[in-house]
């Protein structure tokens, strides 16, 4: 995309505004890109790797420098739902300043409910949950 946005701006654009447009979208695309590939390090490596979800989990609070407390129920999910459930704990986690406080809960089979409260240093605790059907 970002190669067709080039011959576009490059071949056929003689209107100044439209180029600013494009390199806005080109731009855009490659932070967007980058962003997928910063998560795919880091939440996909250890789940490809066999170490399933709450490695991936804890490899993305090591990688921000956070202090985690995971509390996962004794049963496994399938693929889809440690993808699901993953992403959502890691994207969160990613948001968060290091040496944050971060207490990740996931509780239920098919209704999965998904607490997690950080409390930031120097700072009030703050809760954020989801509910999601897995299964």
């Amino acid at each position: 995309m970002v190669v067709q946005l080039d011959l576009l701006a490059g071949t056929t654009c003689p209107d100044p505004a439209l180029a600013a447009r494009i390199d806005v979208a080109r731009s855009a695309i490659c932070d967007a890109v980058e962003e997928v590939r910063r998560l795919g390090r880091v939440l996909f490596s250890p789940v490809l790797r066999g170490g399933g979800m709450a490695n991936a989990v804890r490899a993305a609070a090591e990688h921000g420098e956070l202090q985690l407390r995971l509390d996962l129920p004794d049963h496994d999910f399938d693929l889809a739902a440690q993808k699901r459930i993953g992403l959502l704990v890691v994207d969160r986690l990613h948001a968060l300043r290091p040496n944050t406080r971060v207490r990740v809960r996931v509780r239920g089979r098919r209704f999965v409910r998904v607490s997690i409260i950080e409390r930031p240093p120097g700072r009030r605790e703050r809760r954020y949950w989801a509910v999601m059907t897995c299964g």
